[in-house]
Order: C-alpha cells, then sequence, then structure tokens
C-alpha cells in the first residue's frame, strides 16, 4: 500500500469509528418495549429531550413483528392489544 493509500485508509476508517457529527448515541433501550427491539435486531438511540428512539430496519417484516410483541407486551400488563380488533379481545382484566 502507498503512502496515500495508509493515510486514505485511516482517514475513511476513523470517520467510520466516530461516524458523522449529527448522529445520535447508541442507548441501552430501556422500558418494557425493550425486547421488542431486541427481537427485531433494532436499537435505541438518545432523542436528545431525556427519550428514546426506536429504530430497526424493516427487513424480513420487522415491522410486523414489532407490532406483535407490542401487543404481547400491552397484554401482559392487562390493557387491551392496539393491534387487534376490539371484538377480537377478551375483557380488560380489573
Amino acid at each position: 500500500m502507498t503512502r496515500y493509500g495508509i493515510a486514505a485508509f485511516a482517514a475513511v476508517t476513523s470517520m467510520t469509528i466516530s461516524g458523522p457529527a449529527t448522529a445520535q448515541p447508541f442507548e441501552q433501550c430501556k422500558g418494557p418495549f425493550a425486547k421488542c427491539v431486541t427481537e427485531i435486531g433494532g436499537w435505541c438511540e438518545s432523542n436528545g429531550k431525556g427519550g428514546q428512539r426506536i429504530v430497526y430496519y424493516d427487513k424480513s417484516s420487522a415491522a410486523s413483528r414489532f407490532e406483535q410483541c407490542i401487543g404481547r407486551v400491552f397484554e401482559e400488563h392487562g390493557k387491551p392489544n392496539p393491534y387487534k380488533p376490539a371484538s377480537s379481545q377478551a375483557a380488560p382484566k380489573r
């Protein structure tokens, strides 16, 4: 590799590692939906206001799998599944 090739490789590598200046830092996903993010291969980013943004690529029907997981989380917490028609849901637990 020439001297210029090494310099170019170093420059590209350092930009890739540091990322663009506008990139949000990746964070550990928090809350009840964290397992859903892991299930679809997504990640969380800081939204800059103390909250998190869930990010994922919709490959292999990730969006529908994510919705199904979100629905299960609602049901586990005794809430109606927002992705099922009301007529197909059991009465809420009291």
